[in-house]
């Protein structure tokens, strides 16, 4: 079943922030629940909606699985060393940077304040890595940095889990450094529970029909595999 949260798509009422859907998800779930015989749901979700299905699922039994797509795990500080090391690495290597440069059509000046303005948000200090209870009904604090509240409500959730990320995505990339600075991520990452699958070749939206028929795959015979 697809649906759209309030404000969104099909769906009328007021636009709600992706860390605010709990209801509209509970909502969701019960009326598939109520339509159809159903004993668990898995929640799929790209993006904010990943992000969105992770701070709901561990707060619902019947929830029996997660899939989650390039989640949103945006802050100023990994934006910036996401588009420090992606973007201007591959700038710099292009050919058509230094055409520019050659040509004197490149605008050393602003390419300049541009990137002192990632610099400063780059050195900021590191994000809060928070202890948080491990009991199962705990509620994670909602002023946690985004990255350390998505890590926590992922240890609560202690299902199955199906996670594809993109090669041609910056929201993946960002994710990606999260986990490559934070342990706690790494070790939750590595459970066996967890199963992984890099795209290389797709972009955000896995905006091809071939991507996303292997990404439909993929999630079906992960669910069937449940």
């Amino acid at each position: 079943m697809r649906f759209d949260v309030r404000g969104m798509g099909d769906s009328k009422g007021g636009e709600r922030r992706f860390d605010q859907l709990d209801a509209d998800i509970r909502s969701a779930v019960d009326c598939f629940m109520a339509s159809v015989d159903l004993k668990s749901v898995v929640i799929w979700g790209l993006c904010d909606a990943a992000s969105a299905a992770l701070f709901y699922a561990y707060q619902d039994h019947r929830v029996a699985g997660l899939v989650l797509l390039n989640p949103w795990v945006f802050t100023e500080q990994g934006s910036a060393k996401t588009f420090l090391r992606h973007y201007y690495l591959q700038r710099f290597l292009s050919s058509d940077f230094w055409r520019k440069v050659f040509l004197f059509k490149f605008d050393f000046i602003g390419a300049i304040v541009s990137f002192a303005d990632i610099l400063k948000k780059v050195v900021k200090g590191p994000l809060q890595a928070s202890a948080v209870s491990t009991s199962s009904a705990v509620h994670i604090d909602d002023g946690l940095p985004l990255p350390v509240r998505m890590r926590e409500c992922f240890k609560q959730f202690g299902k199955p889990v199906l996670l594809i990320l993109s090669g041609r995505d910056l929201t993946a990339d960002e994710f990606r450094l999260v986990v490559a600075d934070d342990s706690v991520w790494q070790a939750l990452l590595s459970d066996p529970l967890v199963t992984k699958r890099d795209f290389p070749e797709a972009d955000h939206t896995f905006s091809s029909a071939e991507w996303r028929d292997r990404v439909a795959d993929w999630s079906v015979n992960w669910i069937r595999a449940l």
